[in-house]
């Protein structure tokens, strides 16, 4: 084997003697991929990757394009993501999902964290280590001084009519993401034409409107966000 064929598989996660592939096997373990919005298909499936938890999770130089001299250092665990989904590795995002079940971390990248890192949150012995993953249409570094806001818009009746995606800067308040939302809802000809976002933890806690002082960046995922149209009685 030349040095060139080996190189291409060590980039390929392929282990090329026997200690290599041993310790692999110790501390393999598998992790359980889910699309975090939308439901499971052809497009957006369920799947099991086996992963090396002492894998450092920036190890890997990964070719931004073809066209560039470039190289970031990038995920493992993303590039066998994105070669099973065939999209872009950069242009995936990863939510961990802790062992309560409700609990969602967003991992960035530059934070050098191994495998091990990613998982000791949700890891539970008599459950399957389950990992989020959105596929953007721009790369994760851009997304990460954004942020990808859904809000579901109801109306003036309170019932869900149109989940909408909005990309905002982490420093946006929630008066720029009303804004946002106007431009993309119909309201009522005859109502107040004025708009509220409120929302509502997913393990059903209280309702909590929001002023629109407040930063989008402080508001937790754990929270669902909802619009809807401020009725006349409201209106002071």
């Amino acid at each position: 084997m030349t040095w060139g064929e080996g190189n291409g598989l060590k980039s390929q996660g392929s282990y090329l003697d026997p200690p290599q592939f041993y310790s692999f096997l110790q501390n393999r373990v598998v992790v359980l991929f889910r699309p975090k919005f939308g439901a499971t298909d052809a497009d957006q499936p369920e799947f099991s990757l086996a992963l090396n938890k002492t894998q450092n999770h920036e190890t890997v130089g990964y070719h931004l394009s073809i066209n560039s001299t470039f190289y970031d250092r990038f995920s493992q665990m993303a590039i066998k993501v994105g070669e099973r989904l065939k999209h872009d590795p950069i242009r995936l995002r990863f939510t961990s999902v802790h062992a309560d079940g409700k609990t969602q971390t967003i991992l960035k990248r530059g934070l050098n964290q191994g495998i091990a890192d990613i998982i000791s949150p949700c890891f539970t012995p008599s459950a399957a280590t389950v990992i989020l993953y959105e596929k953007l249409d721009i790369s994760v570094t851009e997304v990460e001084n954004r942020r990808c806001v859904r809000v579901t818009w109801t109306g003036l009746d309170n019932e869900p009519k149109l989940v909408c995606m909005i990309m905002l800067p982490e420093t946006s308040m929630v008066h720029d993401l009303v804004w946002e939302l106007s431009e993309l809802v119909q309201l009522t000809p005859t109502g107040t034409g004025r708009l509220r976002v409120f929302g509502v933890a997913k393990d059903g806690g209280n309702k909590t409107v929001y002023t629109g002082s407040e930063l989008i960046r402080d508001i937790p995922d754990s929270v669902e966000l909802f619009g809807e149209e401020i009725p006349r009685e409201l209106v002071l």
